[in-house]
């Protein structure tokens, strides 16, 4: 269902069970990403644990779908179609490297340098704003924007993007998933 989810676009987010420890309670700007997003996967097992202990009567139990899971099975089926219109946010130049040549190698995703974005480093708290980045972003009109940036902030960019494309791409703010892949994270 998430997967056939992101056809439509709009903000995915996978937040950590930190950023919602806390981020949430403190960054009115994370809030009211989370708030506005269009799908979230439950990632965080405290989220899973917390919703099932004390869920609303007659509401579902859930079950966790972290985000590299949700990465994976979308590079899986979707390599030859939606990721082959994509744009990657990456966390600095060596990440880049290494998380390019992992997804050309195993999955076949051969990404432009167009269509990647080396992010700065943006506040740890509060709105965010890249002019560069969305000005980038609106020359490309990817199918998919994947941003592969720490918890906290990808949400807020996330948001940020969704709120002034004037195209609706699937934002897919699912952290470390590409590091993980890559081995660029344990």
């Amino acid at each position: 269902e998430a997967l056939e989810h992101i056809r439509k676009g709009g903000l995915v987010l996978a937040p950590s069970g930190p950023g919602l420890a806390n981020d949430l309670p403190r960054d009115p700007a994370y809030a009211q990403a989370l708030a506005v997003a269009d799908l979230i996967l439950p990632d965080s097992g405290l989220m899973i644990l917390w919703w099932n202990r004390f869920r609303p009567s007659g509401s579902e139990k859930l079950s966790r779908l972290s985000g590299l899971l949700f990465l994976k099975e979308l590079i899986r089926r979707e390599a030859e179609d939606t990721m082959r219109s994509s744009f990657w946010i990456m966390p600095d130049a060596e990440q880049d490297v290494f998380n390019r040549r992992w997804l050309a190698d195993k999955a076949g995703i051969n990404i432009d340098d167009a269509d990647v974005y080396l992010a700065p480093l943006y506040n740890p708290s509060g709105p965010i704003i890249d002019d560069v980045l969305l000005e980038r972003v609106q020359k490309r009109t990817p199918k998919v924007i994947v941003v592969n940036l720490g918890g906290g902030v990808q949400e807020r960019l996330g948001h940020y993007l969704r709120d002034n494309l004037s195209h609706k791409p699937a934002i897919l703010c699912t952290g470390a998933a590409v590091a993980f892949l890559s081995g660029q994270q344990v």
